[in-house]
């Protein structure tokens, strides 16, 4: 697990996570850190199971993607997060169960995309069972088992 303090990496610019953390399963970034990183990626960790990010963090990026992160299932965005971000990617996550995004997040923000991939490769089974957007449930148990008859 890497715990990052609350007020941690204040000037750091980004923030890229990716093969080489390859066995990393958790990560708790604590509140009001990386206020000046203008781009977040988690790539390729294919170990990670959950993200948490505090209050205020990445409030300047302007550009934030979780992808081929094979066994994360949980996604947890504190209040006032990402509050600049336009664009936001979710994708190649098989595993996702949860995504819970708190209140003032991607407020300022002239254009909000975001992508949720919800099948894995072969199309056969969307396992996305809660989305949450300032603590309001907006998408609750999709399944979908690809039985082939």
């Amino acid at each position: 697990m890497v715990l990052i303090p609350d007020h941690s990496f204040t000037e750091t610019s980004f923030f890229h996570v990716s093969r080489l953390f390859h066995s990393l399963k958790h990560i708790a970034i604590g509140n009001d850190s990386f206020i000046n990183a203008h781009q977040f990626g988690l790539n390729d960790l294919n170990e990670l199971e959950s993200i948490r990010i505090g209050t205020n963090c990445f409030p300047s990026s302007t550009l934030s993607r979780f992808t081929h992160c094979r066994r994360l299932r949980s996604i947890a965005i504190g209040d006032r997060s990402f509050r600049d971000c336009s664009f936001i990617e979710i994708g190649d996550l098989p595993s996702l169960e949860s995504l819970a995004i708190d209140d003032d997040c991607f407020d300022f923000c002239n254009t909000f995309q975001l992508q949720v991939a919800l099948a894995d490769k072969n199309n056969d089974r969307l396992a996305f069972t809660k989305v949450c957007y300032r603590r309001r449930v907006i998408l609750l148990a999709l399944s979908h088992d690809g039985d082939e008859g």
